[in-house]
């Protein structure tokens, strides 16, 4: 429902053709909806995507929920959908370092990064990916020269950060 039609038939309306531009898609190629950080979706996001669940043909879904909390809220949705619950494993500082390098080929870290950003992500895939995100975004983290490199300012982010954990 938008602010513009609040009009329940023209809701319907949109739910339908969406279902059907999904379903003639999925007739040409194979797709996945990937919804990140399911717990932040709205009541009419959960109906759209109920809909979607039950009246589209042969769409998987992928979607994430981080944090024990935000998965007992989203409990009673996820037991209405044929849902399959996958958690992610924690990784340990090898590992971070792994999928950082693996993410970012050619990345230098300066001293001591490594152990800040593990402190920061915990290990958590999803943080680290956010993170890596949040310092793309604000030009902390930059290509130069056939490698990845932080600025300086990316330094003073992980720092404060590490002082005050936060997602980015």
């Amino acid at each position: 429902q938008t602010d513009q039609d609040p009009n329940p038939e023209s809701r319907l309306s949109f739910f339908y053709s969406l279902s059907s531009c999904l379903d003639h898609i999925l007739q040409k190629r194979r797709i996945t909806i990937g919804i990140d950080d399911l717990h932040f979706l709205t009541p009419d996001d959960f109906d759209l995507l109920g809909f979607l669940l039950r009246n589209t043909k042969r769409i998987p879904i992928f979607a994430t929920v981080t944090g024990k909390d935000q998965k007992n809220e989203m409990q009673d949705f996820l037991s209405r959908l044929k849902v399959s619950e996958f958690d992610l494993p924690t990784l340990g500082s090898p590992e971070t370092e792994r999928f950082l390098f693996n993410t970012l080929p050619g990345f230098v870290a300066p001293p001591d990064f490594l152990d800040i950003f593990f402190s920061i992500t915990q290990g958590h895939p999803g943080t680290i990916f956010d993170w890596i995100h949040h310092l793309l975004e604000k030009n902390a983290l930059v290509w130069v020269r056939g490698q990845w490199k932080l600025e300086p300012k990316g330094k003073t982010i992980l720092a404060a950060a590490k002082k005050t954990p936060r997602q980015p």
